[in-house]
C-alpha cells in the first residue's frame, strides 16, 4: 500500500474528488456491484489519477463484495477508500481491498461473523428433513464464507493474522462489532482518519 503521504493530502482528496469519486452506498448486490465495477473501470482508463470511494453502505451480499474488492485490487490507479458515514459487514471487506483506506472521525465500521445465521421458513406442512438439509447447506455456505473471508482479510491486510481475524469472526458469537474509526485505525482496518 502508498504510503499517505499527510493527512491534509489525504483530506484534499476527499474533498475535491468529485470527478474521480464513486460512492458505495447502501446496500449493494449483484446488479449495483456490477455498476461500481464498470464505474471504476471506466475511471481507471481515463487517467492514472487517485480514484475516491466513498463509503456509506450497509454491506451487502458477500459474492458480489468479494468480486468488487477483486477488481478494485486489478486497477492501474491508486483506489482511496474514505468511510463518511459507515461502512458495514461486506463494505468492511471493498474497503480492505482500496490501496489507502481512511475514515472520518465521526465513522462506524461494523465487522460481524455470520458464520450460524440461516434462514429457513416455517410452514404447518415443513419437512422437518427437508428442513434439516437446508440448515445444513445454509450452514456449510455460511462456513466456507467464513473461511474466504479469513483467507482474503489476511492477503489485503498484511498486519492481520489468521489467529487475530478468528478472534474476530468467532464461530459461536454472531455479535456484531462496531468500532470506531480510532479503534478501527488501531486494529489495522485503516491507514488514516481525515478531517474534511
Amino acid at each position: 500500500m502508498p504510503a499517505l503521504k499527510s493527512n491534509l493530502e489525504l483530506s484534499l482528496y476527499a474533498r475535491d474528488s468529485y470527478e474521480r469519486r464513486v460512492v458505495l452506498g447502501d446496500k449493494f448486490d449483484d446488479e449495483r456491484s456490477v455498476e461500481i465495477m464498470r464505474e471504476l473501470r471506466r475511471l481507471d482508463e481515463l487517467s492514472c489519477e487517485p480514484i475516491v470511494v466513498r463509503f456509506e453502505s450497509n454491506g451487502g451480499d458477500y459474492y458480489p463484495g468479494e468480486r468488487l474488492a477483486s477488481c478494485i485490487e486489478g486497477l492501474g490507479s491508486i483506489v482511496i477508500g474514505i468511510v463518511y458515514g459507515h461502512c458495514f459487514s461486506t463494505a468492511m471487506l471493498v474497503l480492505q481491498a482500496c490501496n489507502v483506506r481512511a475514515a472520518l472521525p465521526t465513522a462506524k465500521l461494523l465487522f460481524h461473523n455470520n458464520y450460524k445465521i440461516v434462514n429457513v421458513r416455517l410452514t404447518p406442512d415443513s419437512d422437518i428433513t427437508v428442513l434439516s438439509g437446508m440448515l445444513a447447506q445454509q450452514i456449510e455456505r455460511r462456513r466456507q464464507i467464513r473461511e474466504e473471508t479469513i483467507t482474503n482479510l489476511t492477503r489485503r491486510v498484511p498486519s492481520f493474522t489468521a489467529e487475530t481475524l478468528s478472534r474476530l469472526l468467532q464461530e459461536n458469537d454472531p455479535t456484531p462489532r462496531i468500532m470506531s474509526a480510532g479503534e478501527a485505525l488501531l486494529l489495522g482496518f485503516l491507514d488514516g482518519i481525515v478531517k474534511i
